[in-house]
């Protein structure tokens, strides 16, 4: 009986002494198991059920085998095509994702998510519409109280303002009061958040306007120091290199005068700043003078002390400054004098 044991131990080692080494050394095409289908009915149910939630995925039609999974119909866009293959390779159990996905090309489907957001919006601003209306009212009431204090802006000279700075002043005012008006709007329709936006983008095109409309802005900068420097008033008689008139408005962007002959006259206010300026309103005295022609057998002095004592005894000339007599030119045969007198 002994015998019998060790000759069929014998017998069976060799062949345990080979499955061994067969275990260690798996190939790497060894195919993978797959225990019945329920796995792959699982995975077939679950994608559809998450497919079937998201818009745009409705039609998307699967079917799984072996670990399997193949994609087939037909989805909104492209972006939709990239999500739903993203969503198949996370399920637990796929294999491979096998794309048979094609996109929409009919104009309804195409229009359909275009028509449904902006569905989504009219219905929000028929909700929103009591805050719209309060929006839009409060926009009005700022604007119109800009308006009041711009035609009542005689208040602004109680602060020493002259016309010309009160005219800028006005037009500031209207613009701030207006802009809280919109500030106002826009926190009750909660959109405070473009006015960062708007801010930023304004800076950026503000830089962009600065250099393509630069002589804009330096006639808008001239007429800010026009208006607090107050070299002239409305009404005033001034001479801008070679055009004289009488001061109209002074604008944000240019001088308008009235012209001696009646026409309307538009000078950059770059160059008020520029340019030599002759105002002949800002003092009222006015100095005139002529020549007179005396023999040389004369006395000088004594010619000169009746002169201005002439000048002196006449009705509207001015004592202060007094009038004056100066020798302008020696001749021959006469002696030119050259009187100088002083009107209000």
């Amino acid at each position: 009986m002994k015998l019998l044991l060790i000759v069929a131990l014998l017998i069976c080692l060799p062949a345990y002494g080979q499955l061994v080494p067969a275990q260690d050394n798996v190939p790497e095409d060894t195919p993978i198991k797959v225990e019945g289908t329920t796995g792959d009915k699982a995975i077939t149910a679950r994608l559809l059920a998450i497919t079937s939630a998201i818009s745009g995925m409705e039609q998307i039609t699967a079917s799984t085998e072996s670990g399997v999974l193949t994609l087939s119909g037909e989805v909104a866009n492209a972006q939709l095509k990239d999500e739903a293959l993203a969503i198949a390779r996370r399920l637990d159990g796929v294999v491979y994702v096998q794309d048979m996905l094609q996109e929409q090309l009919a104009v309804r489907s195409r229009l359909a998510p275009a028509a449904e957001k902006f569905e989504q919006m009219l219905t929000k601003a028929v909700q929103m519409l009591p805050l719209l209306v309060l929006a839009l009212l409060a926009v009005l009431c700022f604007s119109w109280l800009g308006g009041w204090l711009a035609r009542h802006s005689t208040w602004l000279r109680r602060f020493g303002l002259t016309e010309l700075a009160s005219n800028l002043g006005v037009r500031f005012i209207r613009v701030l009061v207006t802009g809280i008006g919109v500030l106002i709007a826009l926190e009750l329709l909660d959109a405070t958040a473009l006015v960062s936006a708007a801010l930023g983008v304004a800076g950026v095109i503000g830089i962009a306007l600065g250099f393509a409309f630069r002589n804009i802005v330096e006639n808008y900068l001239a007429g800010v120091l026009l208006s607090t420097r107050n070299p002239f008033a409305i009404g005033d008689q001034i001479q801008v290199g070679e055009f004289t008139g009488s001061v109209v408005r002074l604008t944000s962007r240019d001088t308008v005068l009235m012209t001696y002959d009646g026409n309307h006259l538009r000078i950059p206010n770059s160059d008020i700043i520029t340019l030599a300026m002759t105002n002949f309103s800002r003092n009222p005295l006015r100095r005139f003078q002529f020549d007179v022609g005396v023999s040389v057998t004369l006395d000088l002095v004594q010619v000169r002390q009746l002169g201005i004592a002439t000048l002196t005894n006449m009705p509207g000339i001015l004592a202060d400054p007094p009038p004056r007599c100066l020798i302008n030119e020696l001749g021959d045969s006469a002696v030119a004098l050259k009187f100088f007198g002083w009107i209000d």
